[in-house]
């Protein structure tokens, strides 16, 4: 009973949550640069630092001050003068923090945990960097970041119904101890739904082509909560921080969307011809 009340207690404050902020990324999303921009930029450094304080690199203020000051000014260049020369900022800062990395002080397993300030770094960006240069398509940008976002919250969503009302067999114990099977057929079907009412909105004869997507896209949604979840127990956290109540911090809020926008950017940039027919 006690269990239930708190679960209840938890969705509640996940439903209020979802309340205040979907209205201002959707907001951000229709208006494009430069308030997407301004929003992903906030969003980014608020993601650099719950990633440096999981990894233990916050206690190098060397190292984290690279991540926070070459992450945001590579953002902020991408932003305004194109990605060519924010990836060069980019690039520069990821040698030095891939170097300092393999120094880092006070970690608990250092032969372990040398490289994943690293990591975060380069997938934090590169989710970033996808983010904005598919919101900046004049064509499809706007239809494109709406379709990840609208996955990214129906999958979590799925997963969290499904999984809490079906239980079941867990889906991968060594990875995150809570997720079920039960909760990736939840996200998948949700992702599936948005593909097709998206289809139907957009009048589009790609309408098996959209539900693939978003069934591809609400694997790859489980496996972005995956991830993060993993990281999370290797350092032995419950949250990333405690920015959103009933969430946790904003990774644990994005962790789908940031593979989501990895994989949607890579396909973007192999395929953008048959994106354009698609959208």
């Amino acid at each position: 009973m006690e269990q239930r009340r708190a679960d209840a207690h938890n969705l509640l404050k996940r439903v209020i949550s979802a309340l205040i902020l979907i209205p201002f990324a959707l907001g951000a999303i229709y208006y494009g640069h430069p308030v997407f921009d301004l929003l992903v930029l906030v969003g980014f450094i608020i993601l650099l630092h719950e990633w440096v304080g999981l990894c233990g690199a916050r206690q190098d203020i060397l190292l984290a001050g690279i991540i926070y000051g070459t992450g945001g000014l590579s953002l902020i260049v991408v932003s305004l003068l194109g990605i060519v020369w924010g990836g060069a900022i980019f690039g520069a800062g990821f040698v030095a923090v891939l170097i300092l990395s393999a120094g880092l002080r006070n970690r608990p397993r250092p032969a372990e945990n040398a490289a994943v300030p690293a990591f975060g770094f380069f997938y934090l960006s590169g989710a970033v960097f996808f983010l904005l240069v598919l919101r900046g398509d004049p064509t499809v940008g706007l239809k494109l970041v709406l379709f990840l976002f609208l996955v990214s919250w129906a999958s979590d969503t799925g997963a969290y119904v499904f999984g809490r009302l079906i239980g079941g067999p867990k889906m991968a114990p060594v990875l995150s101890p809570n997720k079920t099977w039960a909760g990736l057929f939840g996200g998948v079907l949700c992702g599936a739904g948005i593909g097709a009412g998206f289809a139907v909105i957009l009048d589009t004869p790609a309408l098996g082509v959209l539900i693939g997507a978003g069934t591809i896209l609400g694997i790859v949604s489980q496996g972005g909560d995956l991830l993060e979840s993993y990281m999370k127990r290797r350092f032995h956290v419950k949250d990333a921080g405690n920015l959103i109540p009933g969430h946790g911090g904003l990774l644990d809020r994005v962790d789908s969307l940031l593979a989501l926008s990895w994989v949607s950017g890579l396909v973007y940039w192999l395929a953008r011809d048959k994106v354009l027919l698609w959208m």
